[in-house]
């Protein structure tokens, strides 16, 4: 399932039932990002990538395969970032980013990875950027981003 096109709240307001480490993830996840996409800016973006980028959010549930292939983006992104889905209060978080010139830095295709005391180069996480969304592989272990039965959130840029 995915949202295609720029969305008018893009990181909208976050639950109050959220856990206090994903709370954090996402704040600074948007200064990461940068001021522009904060919601508030949304139009300032709209206007500045108009016909030349497109967002598209969705999730999908890892099958612990070495290429599962996430489709109907309805783009090839330029960017993918890809959160492990956390519901217990406190849970630590894992997530992923990449870009072709990331992927292309490994012959087993690279992205970055980011956890608690986690920010490295990792092959074999997300493997490639398609013409309809992105491909996952699970380190041929059943991790992240593909172990099986684990929801994954993601959010594409192209």
């Amino acid at each position: 399932m995915a949202e295609i096109g720029v969305r008018e709240i893009f990181f909208p307001k976050l639950p109050d039932d959220i856990s206090d480490e994903l709370r954090k993830y996402f704040i600074e996840l948007e200064t990461l990002l940068g001021d522009l996409l904060r919601p508030t800016n949304i139009d300032i973006v709209k206007s500045m990538i108009g016909d030349y980028a497109e967002i598209a959010t969705g999730y999908y549930t890892g099958d612990g395969t070495t290429a599962k292939a996430i489709t109907g983006v309805g783009f090839t992104p330029k960017y993918v970032h890809i959160v492990k889905r956390q519901t217990a209060d406190g849970a630590n978080t894992i997530a992923f980013f990449t870009t072709p010139e990331i992927i292309d830095d490994n012959v087993d295709k690279g992205s970055i990875e980011l956890g608690p005391g986690v920010h490295r180069f990792v092959a074999d996480a997300i493997v490639s950027l398609d013409a309809d969304g992105f491909t996952v592989s699970d380190y041929e272990s059943d991790l992240a981003p593909n172990a099986t039965g684990t929801v994954y959130n993601y959010m594409c840029i192209g």
